[in-house]
């Protein structure tokens, strides 16, 4: 679990970092898991003006996060909701940025899922997902992973396929700590 932690720690920091989160901007982060992505999000927004969403599928996440982040919530900088990547629960046009770290591999339709994230996203903003390839691929073989071959070049054609726009896939590393990020535009 802390191998978990400290791995999504960084890819959600790095997530947030990539986005340019500014401080009137709407952010979704889809898939929250400990809220970490979350947190750091609210470091940016402004409350009243601006406000970062979290939607999750477990009902004990959402129950966790909301105890967790209770601060960022009562401020008015943050709301978390149930809620699936395949039928969100907002209007066309809501949010500046969306992020995710290491959660399409679970989507069941990934295309439904993309369409819905491009939905949602305003034009002319975009979408970033953390990942670690080579994490992912240990996880493949072990059979952890839910869905198939949902690999990231999978994930890439789909987002194209649901209307993204330049998307574009690049390798970070900093203090020996290498990941990639996949960023569309609407």
């Amino acid at each position: 679990m802390k191998i978990f932690l400290n791995k999504n720690t960084y890819l959600e920091e790095k997530a947030v970092n990539l986005c340019r989160i500014e401080p009137t901007h709407k952010v979704l982060e889809v898939g929250f898991g400990l809220g970490i992505g979350l947190t750091s999000a609210c470091r940016y927004v402004e409350a009243h003006k601006g406000k970062v969403y979290g939607i999750d599928i477990s009902d004990k996440i959402i129950s966790t996060a909301k105890q967790t982040l209770q601060v960022e919530i009562r401020e008015g900088k943050l709301h978390i909701q149930k809620g699936c990547v395949s039928l969100l629960p907002f209007e066309n046009d809501t949010f500046d940025r969306v992020f995710h770290c290491n959660c399409f591999h679970f989507w069941p339709d990934l295309l439904i899922c993309c369409r819905e994230l491009y939905r949602v996203l305003k034009p002319n903003s975009f979408m970033v997902t953390t990942l670690c390839i080579k994490s992912i691929k240990h996880a493949r073989e072990k059979g952890l992973l839910q869905y198939g071959p949902q690999g990231h070049l999978v994930f890439i054609e789909t987002l194209e396929k649901a209307s993204f726009k330049d998307v574009m896939l690049d390798t970070f590393e900093e203090n020996g700590k290498k990941f990639e990020a996949i960023i569309a535009f609407t």
